[in-house]
């Protein structure tokens, strides 16, 4: 009652300054074209992005409401795009190309200049009315690829080696570490991937430059491209120079999205509704321990759990998104989740939406949803279970270094890196690993309402693209958050999302902010060696792992 009261106090004060800046505008009306810069990353909220995540730029909820809002503004002449470097996965760009479309389908005038001249850059910029590229930059989009890094070799000349056990024919995340090159289903799964994706983007790059496929797919084949040759096979509109296109002196005022407050009104925007759906989200790798992440990203089980607690118990709180970008990490944290969720589902309706990858354990957590939206492409799937452990006794014995194991236990340093598995100790592993991709299987079957044999063929570790996926059965729709908020409001009988959302996130310590302020400024490495480093740490603090090492370009 005090918060209403209070909310009210604050209107009334604020109805004068509004109604002087909206009698104003109205007299002096002021045209201006709305700038957006889109470069490096573009997450839903802002918030951190870790080593991966490069520039921050504007997140996607504040670009949304920018041009929902500039769609109403009738002092918007138009939408200048300026497409940088892209560090996003591809589900981000589907959504920022997404987020370019609406802007266009409701009546705004979207001119993109193409500042990088890569595929997803180019694919983003696409959805434009025209689009701009420098007269002596060449097109360097050539089709995608998926690039993988094999350590075998290098670890055994070091006298080191990696024991891994699976379960699913195509559970592959280890293979960097035992093989010098994908298996046949590794393979077969990635280029089915690729396949799916390349078919979207091709696809959606014909359609916007009005040409057949087969001219996108010579582009490819042909790069680079020097500019004039990129605009006489019709994928650019015209070529200019940066300054040509975004000079404020020559074209009229411009105003920042970043900065665009919206068309004024003679009201104070002042929301008295609380919300009513709320978003958690889980992103970054799925660890054990109860300390939290250095960030509030609910990737340990405390952390979500915590979060999700706090959504079960608000009475105002009706349904629940559960926003996962995830590849996944330990089998038994991703079990400890899922536990979390079921347990908010058997009380509130819950709808999983998934970012540029929820696989594996990522996937295993969204399982527990009510129902499940990811991005056409989207990396999600991969329902397996591996374990590992590096072996350095190759290397022990270089250094002359010999270890004698005493005592009764027979197996009590069974996952010791100072020996080999015997056949027996491996014998035992695998068990334990097949029980634990029937687990998996069980979690996606009470999920998806399927029997676990049916869930069997498509699970095996194998990666699917969303679109993929949905055809499969392992999602219920295509979208991003917006779409997944507008099932969630359906489903606690709301008649349209909320104008407010709830975002609960676990608290921080001290410890965790000064952590989070550290690990943003340090040099990010590159992606071929700091993921399989993450995923080295990931085995050895614990062996058992649902994770997803793909990463698409």
């Amino acid at each position: 009652m005090l918060r209403l009261i209070w909310k009210a106090l604050l209107w009334a004060l604020l109805l004068p300054l509004t109604s002087l800046r909206w009698g104003l505008s109205r007299l002096r009306p002021r045209p201006f074209a709305l700038q957006v810069v889109l470069e490096g990353a573009h997450p839903e909220r802002g918030g951190p992005r870790g080593l991966r995540g490069g520039p921050m730029g504007i997140s996607r909820m504040a670009l949304r409401r920018a041009l929902r809002e500039a769609a109403a503004d009738p002092r918007v002449t138009q939408v200048r795009v300026r497409v940088g470097p892209l560090t996003g996965g591809w589900a981000e760009a589907w959504t920022l190309r997404r987020l370019l479309q609406g802007a266009r389908e409701a009546g705004l005038k979207v001119q993109a200049f193409l500042a990088a001249s890569d595929l997803r850059s180019l694919w983003v910029a696409s959805a434009s009315d025209a689009l701009v590229a420098p007269p002596h930059e060449p097109l360097t989009a050539g089709g995608l690829a998926a690039r993988m890094t094999f350590f075998a070799e290098a670890l055994g000349r070091a006298g080191v080696e990696v024991e891994a056990l699976a379960a699913g024919d195509y559970k592959s995340a280890m293979e960097p570490f035992t093989r010098t090159g994908p298996s046949g289903p590794n393979r077969e799964a990635i280029e089915a991937l690729l396949a799916d994706l390349d078919g979207a983007v091709v696809t959606d790059l014909a359609a916007a430059r009005g040409v057949d496929a087969q001219v996108i797919r010579d582009a490819f084949a042909a790069a680079p491209l020097a500019a004039p040759e990129a605009l006489a096979m019709g994928l650019l509109d015209r070529l200019a120079a940066e300054d040509e296109v975004f000079d404020p002196e020559a074209d009229g005022r411009t105003v920042d999205a970043a900065d665009y407050a919206g068309r004024p009104s003679p009201w104070p925007r002042i929301r008295f509704r609380q919300p009513r759906l709320a978003v958690v989200d889980l992103r970054g790798t799925i660890k054990d321990g109860r300390a939290l992440d250095p960030a509030p990203t609910g990737a340990v089980p405390r952390a979500l759990a915590g979060a999700l607690a706090k959504a079960r118990r608000s009475k105002r709180i009706k349904g629940v998104l559960l926003a996962i970008d995830s590849p996944g990490g330990s089998a038994t944290a991703s079990e400890a989740m899922w536990r979390a969720v079921r347990r908010l589902a058997a009380k509130k309706p819950v709808i999983a939406v998934m970012g540029d990858v929820a696989a594996s354990g990522g996937y295993y957590v969204a399982a527990a949803c009510d129902g499940i939206v990811a991005a056409p492409t989207t990396l999600t799937g991969s329902i397996g279970v591996i374990a590992a452990r590096p072996t350095a006794q190759g290397l022990l014995t270089r250094l002359g270094l010999f270890q004698h194991t005493l005592g009764p236990g027979p197996r009590a340093h069974l996952l010791h890196p100072g020996k080999r598995l015997s056949q027996g100790e491996r014998e035992a592993l695998q068990r334990t690993v097949d029980d634990f991709y029937q687990v998996f299987l069980a979690r996606v079957a009470e999920g998806r309402d399927r029997t676990p044999a049916e869930v069997d063929p498509v699970a095996q570790g194998r990666v699917w693209s969303g679109q993929a996926a949905l055809a499969h059965g392992l999602v219920d729709r295509l979208g991003d958050e917006r779409d997944g908020l507008a099932w969630l409001a359906e489903r606690v009988g709301l008649a349209e999302v909320p104008d407010r959302v709830a975002y609960i996130t676990p608290p921080r310590n001290l410890r965790a902010v000064v952590r989070g302020l550290l690990s943003a400024r340090m040099a990010p490495l590159p992606a071929a060696v700091q993921e399989p480093l993450a995923l080295w740490q990931q085995v050895a603090e614990q062996p058992y792992q649902a994770w997803c090492p793909w990463r698409v370009d």
